[in-house]
């Protein structure tokens, strides 16, 4: 199906919407991108408040309450909206020169309410911009600036006309002298450390012009002040600093951050105006900041040290026992990141003498032998017990010499150590000596002692027979001593024997009984 064809009033319809929506967002880009507009209004000064009049207007325009002034002579007064362009450097192509004493009249002489100094101002700032056209815009036909002020406020001011071609000579001379300021001063902060305390080092800010302002620290202090911040910081110039660490033991950076103001910038505040004058604000000294950070982390020292008690005395064969504790400056003992210590390591090395070792400060003495070695890791200023893994087996005195290394400890502590630390005890520390007791002499063995001799026994009558010998009774069980009981016994043999030989005979003699018949 074909589609109908639009009628003329449809077609214009369609156009005039589209071209409305246009002109509606072209409008919108306007509003948007547009910087911040409102219109000059009479300032400080003398004349006729107009875009043009015989006289003109000379003085100041309040844009947003900021004194502002003329540049270019000639142009009509910017009594319009002015749009404000901010600091600029290349305002109305002047030079860094001309840019510099403008930016100086404006800034020290020209935020004024005094007519008479405005009026100063305002001639001056054309002067520097635009002599010839400054001079001769009134009809004056000379070549002296008190001569065109002359020529105009003679008729506009009389009774202040002298006063005004003064002070703009004046201000006039001041400009020119100056030279240019910096357009865009920039500058640069460095931290230094002490290589031989982290606690300590410096801080500098330099820049190519010289600058005055506010300088601040964090995790540090000023030296000379004890403060973090100082307000009389210059460039150039060297702080002594001392570092503040936010938590014991715990790596950190200094930093600093600044504010500095240089000489007079060669730049003003530009605004301009459609169909009117372009106008000069103040813009102050050339300022920058600065800012920087310690490139490696600083690591608060601590000195460790060692006391140490030993047992006094011990038997052959007994091992080295020491009770060990650290002291020193601990305030920064090394901590890892979750705040738990870092252990440090002591060694100690046990030398033995035969005589009762006396304080040497320094070195081992000559004649002491070293037997052992001894290691403790310590996470605290606890006590910790440390007993050798080898025996004291020879009589004499031993000492321990104990000592803490930067060399012989973890990457984490040695980083809170001075450079080539090392914390070593004194040889003869009376709480290090034991003393081990020579063993007492052995006794000797008893001299053999010769057995008594047996009592001789009685001579017998060789001719008499020989009797058996007498059974010795067994007297042990009812306890009579068989010694006390021998010579009795011999008697009472002889006696046996003398009856039977008395009986012999008689037998001999009287023969058998003779029977009765």
């Amino acid at each position: 199906m074909a589609t109908p064809a639009r009628t003329p009033l449809t077609t214009r319809l369609s156009r005039w919407i589209a071209a409305t929506i246009v002109a509606v967002l072209a409008t919108l880009g306007v509003l948007l991108t547009a910087a911040p507009a409102q219109a000059a209004s009479r300032g400080v000064g003398f004349g006729t408040w107009a875009p043009t009049s015989a006289h003109g207007w000379h003085g100041s325009m309040l844009i947003d309450g900021v004194h502002t002034y003329c540049i270019l002579p000639g142009k009509p007064l910017p009594t319009g909206p002015s749009v404000d362009h901010g600091i600029s450097a290349d305002a109305r192509g002047l030079t860094p020169a001309q840019l510099t004493g403008i930016n100086l009249l404006v800034t020290r002489y020209g935020q004024t309410s005094d007519p008479v100094q405005a009026a100063a101002v305002g001639w001056a700032v054309k002067a520097i911009a635009d002599w010839d056209e400054t001079l001769h815009h009134f009809g004056y036909r000379g070549d002296s600036l008190a001569g065109a002020i002359n020529w105009t406020f003679s008729a506009l001011a009389p009774d202040h006309n002298a006063a005004v071609q003064k002070r703009a000579v004046a201000y006039y001379k001041e400009a020119m002298a100056i030279g240019p300021g910096p357009t865009t001063p920039t500058g640069s902060l460095t931290i230094a450390v002490d290589p031989d305390d982290p606690a300590r080092g410096s801080v500098q800010v330099d820049s190519a012009t010289a600058a005055t302002g506010t300088l601040a620290l964090e995790n540090a202090v000023f030296s000379d002040t004890g403060t973090s911040e100082r307000k009389d910081a210059a460039t150039g110039v060297s702080y002594p600093i001392d570092a503040v660490p936010p938590a014991p033991g715990r790596a950190f950076h200094v930093s600093a951050a600044g504010s500095f103001q240089t000489g007079i910038a060669a730049a003003v505040r530009h605004y301009t105006t459609r169909g009117g004058q372009d106008t000069a604000g103040p813009a102050g000294p050339g300022r920058f900041r600065v800012e920087g950070r310690d490139e490696v982390p600083r690591h608060p020292l601590f000195a460790p040290t060692i006391t140490t008690q030993a047992l006094a005395s011990v038997e052959p064969g007994d091992a080295f026992v020491d009770d060990v504790v650290v002291g020193g400056d601990l305030a920064h003992w090394p901590r890892d990141d979750d705040g738990a210590p870092i252990p440090v390591t002591a060694t100690a090395v046990v030398y033995r003498t035969d005589a009762e070792p006396t304080l040497v400060e320094e070195g081992i003495p000559d004649g002491a032998r070293a037997v052992g070695s001894l290691g403790a890791t310590i996470e605290n200023a606890d006590t910790v017990r440390v007993t050798s893994a080898w025996a004291l087996e020879e009589p004499g005195f031993y000492t321990a010499v104990w000592t803490i290394r930067r060399e012989d400890q973890l990457a984490e502590v040695a980083a809170h150590l001075p450079a080539d630390y090392a914390w070593v005890e004194a040889f003869g520390t009376p709480s290090q000596i034991v003393h081990v007791a020579a063993p007492p002499p052995a006794e000797p063995e008893p001299t053999p002692q010769p057995s008594p001799e047996a009592p001789p026994t009685p001579q017998e009558d060789v001719d008499a027979p020989s009797a058996a010998p007498p059974r010795e009774p067994e007297l042990a069980a009812t306890g009579v001593d068989t010694e006390s009981v021998r010579p009795a016994a011999g008697w009472a043999i002889g006696l046996m024997t003398t009856g039977g030989a008395l009986l012999a005979l008689r037998r001999g003699r009287f023969g058998a009984s003779t029977p009765i018949g």
